[in-house]
């Protein structure tokens, strides 16, 4: 009913050119096509493409520096069946819906030798912004029409997060290290399903399972590496 019979085709690329010693860039493509070719309801289609470029230079044996970029796309189309009381199987309720996740991903990192074989430093920062939306119509005009059974499309919801690392690691002895790392992450959204939304009073109930909050985090870890 909602993934048999999957037909999948994907392809994945990559890359990698070295025009000067001390620069590299990496390009990367990918591409994937799934068709679930008898769900008559459900998910029926659901497809992704992928393109990226990593760039990383190193000017000096104990510094490197490096900024990447993704663009990633998820297109997906489900059909529905509405269900009135007096009207379970009209063919004219049925509604189409097609999804799209648009993200973009930036990054940049920075690593340096400080002290040779001893002591090395990190800063590394990505940033990802994300557009969903919906758009949903009838195949067949509804009839008898009415509000509840005519497709509309949905508001758009966006969401960034950021997400900036500084690390210090100590080799202490032979293969064995030291790291300590900050992390500072910032997650918000614009969602219209939860933005609004009070406390369910009385007789009134409302799942909220999967509202993601807006945060602020930071974090602090030490870790002994081998």
């Amino acid at each position: 009913f909602d993934e048999a019979n999957r037909d999948r085709q994907r392809g994945d690329l990559l890359l990698q050119l070295s025009p000067l010693d001390t620069l590299t860039t990496s390009l990367t493509y990918s591409i994937r096509q799934d068709d679930y070719t008898h769900s008559f309801l459900g998910l029926q289609k659901d497809d992704s493409w992928a393109a990226g470029i990593d760039v990383t230079w190193t000017p000096h044996e104990r510094l490197s520096m490096s900024a990447s970029y993704v663009r990633e796309e998820h297109l997906a189309q489900l059909r529905s069946k509405y269900r009135a009381t007096a009207e379970l199987d009209n063919p004219t309720y049925d509604w189409v819906a097609r999804n799209s996740d648009a993200i973009d991903t930036f990054g940049a990192g920075v690593n340096a030798t400080l002290i040779p074989r001893v002591l090395d430093l990190g800063l590394n920062w990505n940033f990802s912004y994300a557009l969903w939306r919906m758009e949903a119509f009838n195949p067949l005009t509804p009839t008898p029409a009415a509000a509840s059974t005519t497709a509309v499309n949905f508001p758009a919801i966006e969401d960034t997060l950021n997400r900036l690392e500084a690390f210090l690691r100590y080799h202490f002895w032979k293969n064995w290290t030291a790291k300590l790392q900050y992390v500072f992450e910032s997650f918000q959204k614009t969602d219209f399903r939860t933005d609004h939304l009070l406390p369910s009073e009385g007789t009134s109930n409302i799942f909220l399972g999967n509202d993601l909050k807006n945060y602020d985090a930071h974090i602090l870890a030490f870790t002994i590496g081998y």
